[in-house]
């Protein structure tokens, strides 16, 4: 695992969205959307070889790597995290996850982390909902001020990146919130899922200058 730091930035108190592609893509989706439009700029990344296989052109073998890149913004002193895959296993996963938050203590005392991801439901309404999970028992007056649901008692395990770093967060004492937008299909892109939990994550970090009715109808 290589990290590379492009510039330092300073904040105060940051703080990091981290999320990837999951059911919907919801997770690779939002992320890339407020990098988009908040004009966050990259200020580091971290290669990893993880894949249990190489890549082979005209007989020529290599290894596949994976980027996951980090950008910063003013605006709400926000560390955005994205990339378009996820560790194989669970011991690159944990690496991964420590290392994001790593990273991001390099730029300022990380004040909260945020992740997104999709929810499969069994019956999604037009404009879908977004569901929410804490790390923390006082968060979720947040959660409820916004009409947020909390995620349903079938749900007792949450996988991989988008669930893992919240419990990491958790281990080093910093606030953590998941929110999840309801997905019918998890197998193709969910951009209403997406756009239901930039609208969440619009009003719970009160982003100047972005209007989350106008901007996330965006995505496309």
């Amino acid at each position: 695992m290589e990290v590379i730091f492009h510039e330092r930035p300073d904040l105060d108190n940051p703080i990091l969205l981290a999320s990837l592609p999951d059911m919907g893509q919801v997770g690779g989706l939002v992320p890339q959307f407020l990098i988009d439009h908040l004009g966050a700029k990259l200020f580091a990344e971290i290669h990893t070889q993880t894949k249990p296989y190489v890549l082979c052109k005209d007989g020529l073998v290599s290894f596949p790597v994976s980027i996951y890149r980090f950008y910063y913004s003013r605006k709400g002193d926000l560390i955005i995290m994205s990339g378009e895959d996820q560790p194989n296993d669970p011991p690159s996963l944990y690496a991964l996850c420590n290392s994001v938050l790593d990273l991001s203590e390099k730029v300022g005392k990380l004040k909260r982390v945020y992740t997104a991801g999709g929810y499969a439901t069994d019956n999604p309404a037009d404009e879908p909902r977004v569901y929410g999970v804490a790390n923390m028992s006082h968060l979720f007056q947040e959660l409820d001020r916004l009409g947020i649901r909390q995620i349903g008692p079938e749900i007792t395990s949450i996988t991989w990146f988008n669930g893992l770093i919240l419990g990491l967060a958790h281990s080093r004492n910093i606030e953590g919130i998941g929110l999840y937008g309801e997905v019918d299909d998890p197998n193709i892109p969910q951009k209403g899922a997406a756009r239901s939990v930039v609208k969440t994550i619009v009003s719970l970090l009160s982003l100047p200058g972005l209007d989350s009715r106008k901007k996330s109808a965006e995505i496309v």
